[in-house]
């Protein structure tokens, strides 16, 4: 009953803050857990922004945590400096109700409905989402993130990083050609963890009922990009330079972050195929900022390593993927599996159609879907190793050759994953 009572007085003092901060142009959401060895930086970094770049604005900064015990929330009102700044706990959203859980910690969709969900109440006109365990933000941040919706009324603005090339694989070889092909737009980097949105695409975002549920709070960052991507709203890019992130607590394991990005795309699919499967052809979308060269500091990648994890999945899991990928397709593993190191190279078509055969099975129930997501694993390590080592050597624009040759190559495929989509007994592997 005191958490509860605590919880009720928390919510009470954030209406009046909101009374108090009505009417702001611009809100920037910082999102932390236990950050407090970066969350002053950030914090300091929003006010500098709003001096430099946005003197005459009403901007306000929102704190959401989700129940530091590290010193962030002290830390980060110390670099607020008496500035327009509330916090909030992400279990106190929408602003207008109690969650009937207050000890649960929610994952990073329940931080953006409620920092969306304040920046809806003060009338704010832009929303910035930035992560307050990053290091080394720099006041350029927040004008970049929003003034392409200022001046040009984007609804979406998502971050172009700096970044070796080894980096984003999952990026490189999964979401951005699959955004690409489903939707149309060329996005690189997909599922960004800061970005700047327009209120109307706030306001449309929290309509949604999809909030809660496992698809949208194991990967609240692309969610909503994909919400962008299918709901029609106008999207840029901008170059953000070198993103940091800080290194506290311990990353999930590789399966789990394909699994929760994969549930992602594949329900985001399943839930707009009727406006993906009429899209053709795909464009750019604008770039705003100075571009920069790709990171120059050496990745730490054990090829061996992923090309024996991929055959000791092709042993293990060929029950699993008979039930999902066509006899063509398997056969191409095959001899993928038994191919020495140096002549190891899965082709971009073969890729292609697994990930869309993956989609098809999540959609139908094969297999239980956790199950189906954890045995492409071995897959993408597979793809991944032979990726590394056709780049391995390569300059930063072969690099971007090879990546746009792949989400030629996954576009070009889109109608068998359509024909196999709508008519599934038809074409049984």
């Amino acid at each position: 009953m005191a958490e509860l009572s605590d919880a009720r007085v928390v919510a009470e003092q954030t209406e009046r803050d909101l009374e108090r901060l009505s009417g702001a142009d611009l809100v920037v959401g910082v999102a932390s857990y236990n950050s407090a060895e970066t969350i002053d930086g950030v914090i300091a970094a929003c006010r500098a922004g709003f001096a430099g770049h946005f003197p005459g604005a009403r901007a306000v900064i929102v704190h959401a945590d989700g129940g530091s015990k590290d010193g962030t929330l002290e830390r980060a009102r110390q670099a607020a400096e008496g500035d327009p700044f509330l916090q909030v706990p992400y279990s106190i959203h929408p602003i207008d109700r109690l969650s009937d859980d207050l000890t649960s910690m929610p994952g990073k969709a329940s931080a953006h409905q409620t920092i969306f969900s304040v920046a809806q109440k003060i009338g704010a006109k832009v929303c910035i989402v930035l992560s307050g365990a990053v290091r080394g933000v720099t006041p350029d941040r927040i004008e970049r993130l929003a003034s392409p919706i200022l001046e040009q009324e984007f609804d979406f603005v998502a971050p172009y990083y700096r970044r070796h090339k080894l980096d984003g694989g999952i990026g490189k070889g999964i979401l951005d050609p699959m955004t690409r092909a489903l939707y149309g737009k060329r996005i690189r980097q997909a599922g960004p963890s800061e970005f700047g949105v327009s209120g109307r695409f706030a306001d449309r975002c929290l309509a949604k009922e999809t909030w809660n549920t496992d698809i949208s709070s194991a990967c609240g960052d692309l969610w909503l990009q994909l919400q962008a991507l299918s709901g029609g709203f106008r999207i840029c890019q901008t170059f953000l330079g070198t993103k940091v992130e800080h290194g506290g607590g311990s990353a999930p394991d590789l399966s789990t972050i394909l699994s929760q990005l994969l549930g992602c795309l594949f329900g985001n699919m399943i839930d707009n195929a009727a406006i993906w499967q009429k899209t053709r052809g795909s464009e750019p979308v604008p770039v705003f900022g100075p571009p920069f060269e790709s990171a120059t500091e050496p990745a730490a990648v054990n090829l061996k390593r992923m090309v024996e994890a991929y055959r000791l999945g092709h042993r293990d899991l060929q029950g699993i993927w008979s039930m999902v990928l066509p006899p063509a397709t398997l056969l191409e593993l095959k001899k993928l599996a038994v191919r020495p190191d140096e002549q190891f190279r899965l082709e971009d078509q073969v890729w292609a159609r697994t990930l869309f055969d993956f989609s098809l099975a999540y959609r139908l129930r094969t297999i239980g879907r956790d199950h189906l997501l954890r045995a492409f694993t071995p897959l993408y390590l597979g793809w991944a190793a032979s990726f590394i080592r056709q780049i391995q050597e390569a300059g930063s624009e072969d690099v971007e050759r090879h990546a746009e040759e792949l989400c030629v190559t996954i576009e070009s495929q889109k109608p068998y994953l359509i024909s196999r989509w709508r008519w599934p007994d038809r074409f049984n592997p």
